[in-house]
């Protein structure tokens, strides 16, 4: 592919309208847009409840927020805020919302599509690409961008990030291992007693562990009762951080251990040493991003594609339960809702993996 040539500056808007996780996952395509067109201005569409993880990385010059629910007067003014100023607009999520907010604000405007899309979405759109399900979902976003930019390889390198916090007050360990056995939904997590068995692994090694969660009840009482089995040995710090400042913690560890969530994705990519425990999603599109990855092409499968068990990532380690015939089935738990348990995960064996994570600490 040939680069193009820009003979000025171009503005950008990147529309991510999902969770925080599809937001931490800009990051990587925002860093590559900006090694290949430094001059560039990139803005970005999200939600309010989204915003506050990038703060602290320089990629972007401009955050829009919306709310999740707006009214008429909202739409009217966002629509007068982005309407045509942008040279390209993306969208990486295939709904109907960011797919429109493209077509809106960009005078050359793209989007991924399912293959199921609405003849409106194609039509409008200037460019599209199908998301291929069989990629990962940053291979999809690149896809999209280095296509219609004209941009090259893609890497990824340790994401840098500034900001200014103090936790002196928290009297963190020196070498400690972070553990954060929280996700948004059930299906996605494991039983406490899980917990107990990896991190007392670490303990009989001589390891400092220290315990994040968010700040909802659900995720500080889980922490607590990890905390309560071992009151004297483990630092809890349930519910003390915003997101905008848990990178600060993740600088400071050695390890992360956690689950498929957002803040796994945040370690792997300021080069943390990042351990995720993956049930039913499917691994290849959702594995935090590996420090070093690289797109070379980006019609070609890449190892993360091609993902079929556990293993070892650059900094990232991977584990799944593969006992399971119906492993990754992607769907929302065994009863298949967000609240249901996922029995790959209830019954994964973590003192088994306890030994396996920590040769790869000490790799």
């Amino acid at each position: 592919m040939q680069k193009k040539v820009y003979s000025k500056k171009i503005k950008l808007i990147i529309i991510s309208l999902s969770r925080i996780g599809d937001l931490i996952l800009t990051l990587p395509i925002m860093q590559n847009i900006k090694k290949e067109l430094p001059h560039s201005e990139i803005s970005i569409l999200t939600y309010y409840d989204c915003q506050k993880v990038l703060s602290g990385f320089n990629y972007y010059d401009q955050i829009i927020c919306i709310n999740r629910k707006r009214n008429i007067i909202e739409q009217l003014l966002l629509l007068f805020k982005i309407y045509k100023k942008y040279d390209y607009s993306f969208s990486f999520q295939t709904g109907d919302k960011p797919t429109l907010y493209s077509i809106l604000s960009g005078k050359l405007s793209h989007g991924l599509l399912s293959t199921s899309a609405n003849a409106w979405k194609k039509k409008l759109l200037t460019k599209f690409l199908y998301h291929d399900n069989n990629k990962h979902v940053v291979n999809n976003s690149w896809s999209l961008v280095s296509n219609f930019l004209g941009l090259k390889s893609f890497k990824n390198n340790v994401h840098e990030f500034n900001i200014a916090s103090k936790f002196d007050e928290f009297s963190l360990p020196k070498n400690f291992i972070v553990v954060h056995p929280c996700a948004k939904f059930a299906y996605k997590e494991l039983r406490s007693e899980q917990w107990f068995e990896l991190i007392n692994t670490f303990i009989n090694k001589g390891e400092n562990i220290v315990l994040i969660s968010g700040r909802s009840k659900k995720e500080v009482e889980l922490v607590n009762i990890i905390h309560r089995r071992f009151p004297n040995l483990v630092k809890n710090y349930a519910g003390a951080f915003d997101i905008e400042q848990i990178p600060v913690i993740l600088k400071k560890a050695k390890l992360f251990i956690g689950l498929d969530s957002s803040i796994s994705h945040l370690s792997a990519l300021l080069g943390l040493k990042t351990v995720v425990i993956f049930g039913p999603t499917n691994p290849k599109n959702w594995i935090p991003v590996p420090i070093n990855y690289q797109i070379n092409n980006s019609l070609d499968l890449t190892p993360l594609d091609q993902i079929a068990k556990s293993g070892n990532f650059s900094n990232v380690f991977l584990i799944r339960n593969l006992n399971f015939e119906c492993v990754h089935c992607e769907n929302e738990g065994c009863e298949k809702n967000i609240n249901s348990v996922s029995n790959c995960l209830h019954q994964m064996d973590l003192k088994f993996f306890g030994e396996k994570i920590y040769k790869f600490l000490i790799s």
